[in-house]
């Protein structure tokens, strides 16, 4: 069985993860061509495109402009971590123990360009 989620615009990059595993995104080379696109846009553009509030467009457009293609357990954050909104509050992440995160990891699916 296979879970699809969507990815939320609320984000947690403060809290320390509690695991160090991660795998890559399957389709990274992808992810930085959209991205290569996405740091040609001013952040109104982004807040246009995207439907967004202008802060959020601001601040979608600073993260565009510091994605990095390559990264590791110092430079970025398991999705599961770092998404925040409801779903992923539902799922609460922290609470289940890395063998289980390491389960769901072939189930889960969260639909992302980034």
């Amino acid at each position: 069985m296979k879970i699809i989620i969507s990815p939320a615009k609320l984000l947690d990059l403060k809290n320390k993860v509690p695991i160090n595993s991660y795998t890559k995104c399957q389709f990274l080379d992808k992810s930085a061509e959209l991205n290569e696109k996405l740091r040609k846009l001013s952040a109104k553009e982004l807040s246009k495109l995207m439907k967004i509030s202008n802060d959020l467009g601001q601040l979608n457009y600073e993260r565009n402009q510091q994605w990095q293609r390559e990264f590791s357990i110092e430079n970025a954050k398991q999705a599961v971590y770092t998404f925040a909104g409801p779903v992923y509050k539902g799922i609460d992440a922290y609470s289940i123990k890395e063998d289980k995160i390491l389960d769901l990891q072939n189930k889960l699916r969260i639909l992302s360009g980034l």
